[in-house]
């Protein structure tokens, strides 16, 4: 992810599936989470490679909680919040983040299914009951995400 082709390719499918986030927005939410020591940029399958992406994840649930914390107490105070006091503030920093990790998600993972002949065939299987039954198309949710 530190080759600028690959994360225009990555910018490309997190808009595409997604449909929102500034491309100098995400590439700089990249820039900060690639900053961080526990950033991975490699995975191999090895356990080593498995424990790196464990802990990488596990620091940005953190990263994201705490910068959730921050920003609510800041708008609303340190006081005891509860359910209509207050609401969940998330900076846009912290959804940039957010929206390019999704966007890893689709490039590496999601998108390249769908050009797999299995992948096709069970969307097939799960379509045929849903038709038949008069249900919502394939792909219905992904596509109400998209656009």
């Amino acid at each position: 992810m530190r080759d600028p082709g690959q994360v225009t390719d990555v910018i490309a499918h997190t808009r595409e599936w997604y449909g929102g986030g500034d491309d100098d927005a995400l590439r700089d939410a990249l820039q900060r989470l690639q900053a961080f020591p526990w950033w991975s940029d490699r995975f191999d399958g090895t356990r080593h490679s498995l424990a790196a992406l464990k802990d990488m994840t596990s620091q940005i649930i953190g990263r994201f909680a705490q910068a959730i914390i921050t920003a609510t107490q800041a708008e609303h105070g340190d006081e005891p919040l509860t359910r209509h006091h207050a609401s969940i503030v998330v900076p846009q920093d912290t959804l940039d983040e957010i929206l390019i990790l999704k966007g890893i998600a689709v490039h590496f993972l999601m998108a390249p299914r769908e050009t797999s002949p299995t992948y096709a065939k069970q969307r097939k299987v799960l379509k045929e009951p849903r038709e038949r039954a008069g249900g919502p198309r394939a792909g219905g949710a992904r596509a109400a995400v998209r656009g």
